[in-house]
C-alpha cells in the first residue's frame, strides 16, 4: 500500500515555485514541482496513489489554478488543495473551491508550513 506523502506544486514564476520547494524539502516533505498544468496533470494520472496535496497559484497564464484543481482532481478526486496567491484571489475567488485552503504572498516558512498541514486535515 502506498502513503499518500506527496506534494504536487505548481507556479509558473520559477522563483517563487524554487523558494516554495526549498521551504518545503527543508521541513522534510516530498515535493514535485512544475511551472505549467500539464505536466502537473500527467504526474497526478500517474501517481495519483502517492498524492497528499495540490499547491497551485490562482493566477497563472494558459490554465488557472482552481481550473487545474479541477483537472487534478479528475485523478484524485478529494485531493486537498491550497491555493497561493499574491492579490487575495482578485477576480478568481469565486472559482477557488469552498474545501480549499489559501495562503496570501508574501508568506513566511511557518506560514506556508501551517497552510499545508491545514489543507491536509481537512476532510476530503
Amino acid at each position: 500500500m502506498t502513503t499518500r506523502s506527496l506534494l504536487l506544486l505548481v507556479d509558473d514564476h520559477e522563483l517563487v515555485r524554487e523558494l516554495t520547494v526549498r521551504l518545503l524539502k527543508g521541513s522534510g516533505h516530498e515535493v514535485v514541482a512544475f511551472g505549467d498544468a500539464a505536466a502537473a496533470v500527467e504526474l497526478a494520472r500517474e501517481r495519483a496513489d502517492e498524492l497528499a496535496l495540490l499547491i497551485t497559484d490562482v493566477s497563472m497564464p494558459g490554465v488557472t489554478g482552481p481550473e487545474l484543481a479541477a483537472q487534478v482532481r479528475e485523478h484524485c478526486p478529494g485531493l486537498p488543495v491550497l491555493f497561493v496567491t499574491g492579490f487575495a484571489a482578485g477576480g478568481l475567488a469565486s472559482q477557488i473551491p469552498p474545501d480549499a485552503a489559501v495562503l496570501e504572498k508574501p508568506f513566511t516558512r511557518e506560514d506556508l508550513l501551517a497552510k499545508v498541514r491545514e489543507a491536509t486535515d481537512r476532510p476530503g
